[in-house]
């Protein structure tokens, strides 16, 4: 992806017709640092330090072979190095791109707007003042929330009000998703199962309406068998539903931003604007009103609220690391049964180590520690 955003950005410039306006190509660059500025944040947030290649190879000779070779064999760079260019490219990205698209699949201010809040939620030490800063900017652009849950999946309103950016899939054809076969049905045991916890989360909370929209039972009964969940009454994925290949996935979408605004404010000290926000997504869902009426049980409550609002979505794993919670929820994980799971997650484990694959392809990518 970041290679493909590269032959972009590196060569728009140069193509001669003059139906590609100057302005056009400009936001062609910043749609596309849009794109490697996601990927980059992606790379760095599952592996530590990664490497950073801005220019693609186009050509390898005797007279440019030290020019290229450290782009050919990247070295990792720092975690501080991977976000600057990340924040650059998005810095570059906002004065480019359009305000609007014609679906929601196109890099937008709003868009850029969002990515940056999550950079700034998640680099160390965290900016709250900036995740405000670009939420407000995501808020001001007029995205709204769907009035019933449920509507974000059922494939009737898709590139909706509430949706920033997301993925648009359309057929086979075009590169369908096929993902809601790995989540959904009784043909074979299936990935990505819903935990206890989860559920147990959901019924506590009396959460009705996202849970029925978060996960579907079916009985299988003769099909297999799960040391964690009767047969006869299985949790799978509801997120995902169409099975045409036309579905959507949504990247971004305005809860998730006015959550995110939540902590800040929260982190910042307001928290009854953090309430007011935290509200408003659970009145959505015919909840009552957060008590959580001090900064730490606030911090509590929107980290709840953005698991049950979230769930599948691709959020709760990060959601831990950058709060400094994983290993402490992750290893007090229980079954249905209140048994310990007895996962044994370390620091070193909180990012991924680096393929084989690639280390035998580039001898400069040491391995990450514990591995």
């Amino acid at each position: 992806m970041i290679g493909k955003a590269n032959r972009v950005i590196n060569n728009v410039d140069l193509v001669p017709d003059p139906a590609l306006s100057q302005g056009r190509k400009q936001e062609i660059k910043g749609e596309a640092s849009f794109i490697r500025a996601y990927a980059h944040f992606d790379l760095v947030r599952l592996f530590g330090d990664v490497p950073v290649v801005t220019q693609e190879v186009r050509s390898i000779s005797a007279s440019n072979l030290e020019k290229i070779y450290p782009l050919l064999f990247p070295e990792r760079v720092s975690t501080e190095a991977v976000y600057t260019q990340i924040i650059s490219d998005l810095e570059f990205a906002l004065g480019t791109v359009r305000t609007t698209a014609p679906d929601k699949g196109y890099a937008t201010v709003g868009a850029v707007n969002a990515l940056l809040a999550n950079v700034y939620a998640t680099i160390e030490p965290h900016d709250w003042n900036k995740v405000k800063q670009y939420c407000d900017a995501v808020i001001a652009q007029g995205y709204t929330l769907l009035p019933e849950y449920d509507q974000l999946w059922d494939n009737a309103h898709e590139n909706s009000s509430e949706s920033i950016f997301e993925i648009n899939c359309y057929n086979w054809d075009t590169g369908g998703n096929w993902g809601v076969f790995m989540f959904y049905g009784d043909d074979w045991k299936k990935f990505n199962i819903p935990s206890n916890d989860l559920v147990k989360a959901f019924d506590t909370e009396g959460d009705e309406i996202r849970k029925n929209s978060s996960i579907a039972f079916l009985n299988v009964t003769g099909k297999w068998t799960d040391a964690h969940w009767p047969a006869s009454n299985y949790p799978f994925i509801n997120k995902y539903r169409d099975f045409s290949g036309a579905q959507n996935f949504i990247i971004y979408r305005l809860a998730d931003i006015l959550l995110l605004k939540a902590e800040a404010l929260n982190e910042l000290g307001d928290v009854n604007g953090a309430a007011e926000l935290v509200n408003q997504i659970r009145a959505r869902v015919d909840l009552d009103p957060t008590p959580a009426a001090n900064q730490s049980d606030m911090r509590n409550a929107i980290a709840k609220e953005r698991r049950l609002e979230l769930a599948f979505e691709g959020h709760r794993w990060y959601d831990l690391k950058r709060t400094g919670s994983a290993i402490e929820i992750v290893n007090a994980a229980k079954d249905g049964n209140g048994n310990s799971l007895g996962y044994q997650l370390t620091p070193e484990k909180l990012v991924w180590p680096i393929p084989q694959s690639e280390r035998d392809k580039n001898n400069k990518l040491t391995q990450n520690a514990g591995y």
